[in-house]
């Protein structure tokens, strides 16, 4: 049990750090003009995010008595959190597919479908997405006995 947790927690810190180290590179002065670099930034937020819940459920991270010192709105803020997190990183990674897709079959038109302001209002459009389901959505999750969604 406790290399799994060893493994878990070399997992959440190598993800974390591996990201950070993705959102460094992509805004980079000549990076950062390409609309695939701010699709790849947010993805590294995302994954960041959808991590930084799992440190708690470590079983040699001493527990915090959510429950009965902060109650069922933390409990479900997480949970919010941790599943939004997961969902925009899920539809990134789809609307990253499409982009290449029509870059790759419709070459001629990329550009105009591709564009900078294309893919921030596609990116604002899968994060409102994302936070609305997790908040009111099918795949909101309440939080377990131990105040966590599974």
């Amino acid at each position: 049990m406790f290399a799994l947790e060893v493994t878990r927690l070399a997992v959440i810190v190598m993800g974390i750090c591996g990201n950070t180290l993705s959102a460094c590179v992509t805004r980079t002065k000549s990076i950062r003009k390409k609309p695939v670099s701010l699709v790849i930034f947010c993805l590294a937020v995302a994954d960041s995010a959808s991590l930084l819940p799992m440190i708690y459920r470590l079983n040699f991270i001493p527990k915090l008595p959510i429950e009965k010192t902060y109650g069922y709105v933390l409990q479900k803020t997480i949970c919010i959190f941790a599943t939004g997190a997961m969902s925009i990183s899920h539809m990134l990674v789809a609307y990253m597919s499409v982009e290449r897709f029509i870059a790759v079959t419709l070459p001629l038109k990329a550009k105009i479908y591709n564009s900078p302001e294309i893919t921030k209002i596609v990116i604002s459009v899968i994060a409102v997405v994302s936070i609305g389901n997790a908040m009111f959505g099918i795949a909101s999750f309440p939080p377990n006995e131990d105040g966590w969604c599974d």
